[in-house]
């Protein structure tokens, strides 16, 4: 069986018809033990796990749908055929791909901002801080969930874009060689931040050249209008030709957005946020110079985005708390034995 666009768009039609959700509110589900009422559940087949072995489950907890590998058909024969004349079921060679091209042809039907946050460190607090610029905006986005930034987290996000969103902002992850171009192609952002360069999975992408030369893939299927943000203190980033238009955030007075006059000391770390030539000082309750430069990025992004400058240094300076990251620890450490 071809399965292309085509048939994804004839099967999305379908479940339009039987079970209503399509095209206004689509949610698929990879986990049955998450599924809320009405979700398609898609049974993947992991290293330890396989989603068919579930099937009862998700349909117990109220699944709408299933999709379902077809060498895995049989196991549908436990259903009664009562119950299977409830749901809308789908049979594909392969489920995994099958999600994904359901993801990436849902995507195609949205032209707003969709943002790209990719980097070796500071990927879900930028994105997250993000976000929260756009709730102090009072604008309608999706932001991804937590740290779901594998191609199976991201498809899973893109299907909850909807036309009432302004913007949409995605958390992009990578552990080996060519994976950064197939997300891309995927997700096709207007709009990606590096927010640097670093030394995590090194092992899977080689030498720290090697991971910048990955990352910038992130602007691979750029358009004529989009435009990428990079770390311009870095010069694996900055100092190489791009084919689009660029946005730099850093320390360095040749970054159009900057901090100067970082200070860390007492309760606080504070720096003077430039935006082109307009300056603002920042106070945040956080000791962690990581913190300046994901604000950096943020404002860079809100900048393209039309953010008015006094919303971004009012989000800026009550940064939302994110489990994990920049969190203040107390107790009592004890040295020696």
């Amino acid at each position: 069986m071809r399965f292309d666009e085509h048939f994804v768009r004839g099967a999305l039609s379908e479940l339009v018809s039987v079970s209503g959700l399509f095209p206004q509110d689509p949610q698929f589900s990879v986990d049955s033990r998450t599924i809320q009422k009405g979700d398609i559940f898609f049974a993947l087949s992991g290293v330890r796990v396989d989603g068919h072995d579930f099937l009862a489950q998700a349909v117990q907890r109220g699944a709408g749908g299933l999709c379902v590998a077809a060498d895995k058909k049989h196991l549908l024969d436990a259903f009664d055929k009562k119950t299977l004349a409830t749901l809308f079921v789908l049979v594909v060679p392969d489920t995994q791909y099958a999600l994904i091209r359901f993801a990436t042809v849902w995507r195609m039907q949205f032209d707003y901002p969709v943002v790209a946050i990719t980097g070796s460190v500071g990927k879900t607090s930028t994105k997250e801080l993000l976000a929260h610029v756009l709730d102090v905006q009072g604008v309608r986005y999706l932001a991804s969930h937590g740290n779901q930034n594998t191609k199976i987290g991201i498809a899973l996000n893109m299907i909850r874009m909807r036309a009432s969103h302004t913007a949409a902002i995605f958390e992009v992850g990578i552990n080996k060689r060519g994976e950064m171009a197939k997300l891309a192609n995927m997700l096709r952002p207007t709009t990606a931040v590096i927010t640097n360069i670093g030394h995590s999975h090194m092992e899977g992408l080689g030498s720290v050249g090697d991971i910048a030369l990955e990352k910038r893939d992130i602007f691979k299927y750029f358009t004529p209008e989009s435009i990428g943000i990079i770390n311009g203190d870095q010069s694996l980033l900055s100092a190489v030709g791009y084919v689009h238009p660029v946005l730099k955030f850093g320390s360095k007075t040749t970054n159009q957005i900057q901090a100067r006059k970082i200070y860390i000391g007492g309760t606080q770390t504070s720096f003077s946020l430039k935006i082109y030539k307009e300056k603002y000082t920042i106070a945040l309750t956080n000791l962690h110079e990581g913190i300046v430069f994901n604000a950096l990025a943020v404002a860079a992004v809100a900048h393209l985005l039309k953010v008015p400058n006094d919303i971004i240094v009012k989000a800026l300076g009550n940064p939302p708390v994110v489990h994990g990251r920049f969190e203040t620890c107390t107790g009592t450490v004890q040295y020696g034995p």
